[in-house]
This record gives structure tokens, sequence and C-alpha cells, in this order.
């Protein structure tokens, strides 16, 4: 398919969700190997500034257990919280405009490997989530903005798979 579209809109604080809540049909637990991945572009008008965007799985209320990746300014960072607090790792740097293909694999109690455009790029092994929690969202994107100019986010698509 064509994939999906979030745009901030141009107010500052503005914030846009996209999100695939899980119904219990899917049963995904954070207590086995996962990983996930997906293509995406964020496109600014003048640049990557005032912006942040979560591409995250996980338990997100009311514990947020939850890792993943979050792009703020220009900075791909390694993402994971515990009982919401959050833990992080910078990963790479993230070009207005730019296709950029994010993998997360995460091994419960261990560790979680973070890729940007297929190269290991950290891992972190600490604040993991809670291996007691069960996923309320197979997948959510966010996009804010802190002016007052859209930030627009692309997604080509979203693959998770867990060990059974």
């Amino acid at each position: 398919g064509d994939g999906a579209v979030l745009d901030s809109g141009d107010t500052t604080a503005s914030i846009r969700r996209m999100a695939l809540g899980n119904d219990n049909s899917v049963y995904l637990s954070l207590n086995k190997r996962t990983r996930f991945r997906t293509v995406i572009n964020i496109e600014s008008f003048v640049a990557l500034d005032n912006q942040t965007t979560y591409v995250i799985t996980g338990n997100t209320v009311p514990t947020t257990d939850f890792f993943g990746f979050k792009i703020q300014e220009a900075t791909i960072w390694g993402v994971a919280t515990t009982a919401g607090t959050e833990s992080t790792i910078s990963l790479s740097s993230m070009s207005n405009i730019t296709d950029t293909k994010l993998e997360a694999r995460y091994y419960p109690t261990q560790k979680i490997d973070f890729y940007v455009d297929d190269v290991l790029k950290g891992s972190l092994t600490s604040g993991l989530p809670r291996t007691n929690s069960i996923y309320n969202e197979i997948y959510r994107y966010t996009i804010s903005t802190a002016e007052a100019e859209s930030k627009t986010l692309y997604i080509q698509y979203f693959e998770i798979i867990q060990e059974r």
C-alpha cells in the first residue's frame, strides 16, 4: 500500500497520533523476544527543529512499558520505558525528507538492539520494559511540534515479529 501520513498541524504544541490497539485477538507479551521494523520519513519546511516523534510498541497505558524510537530535533534515539521511566541512547542523526529504516530487537530482561538503515547503532541494557506487561498497542506513531510550523511523518510500513 501507500503507507500513512501524520501531520502535526501548524499550531504550537500540536500533536498527532496513530495507533493500532491490541484487542487481545493477537497475543503479544513483553516476556518474549520481539522485533519490529518500519521505514519513516519526516518533513519540515525548514528543518527537523522543534519536533518530537515516537515510533513505539508495547504497553502505553496505564503502566507505560514500551520500546522503540524517539526522534527529537534531528537525533534518533533508542527508547525504552519501565513503569513510565524513560531510558534512551543516542543512535544517529536524521535528515529532513529522507527515508530511514528503523529496527528494534528486544530480548526480555537482557537488552534492546537498535538498528538504523540496517546498521546496529546501539543497545540498551537497563530500563527495559517489565516482562509482566501485555501489549495494549501493537504500534504507536506520534509527531508533535513546539512551534507554529507543520511537521509531517510519512510511514511506509510497520512489521512486528514475536517468538511463540
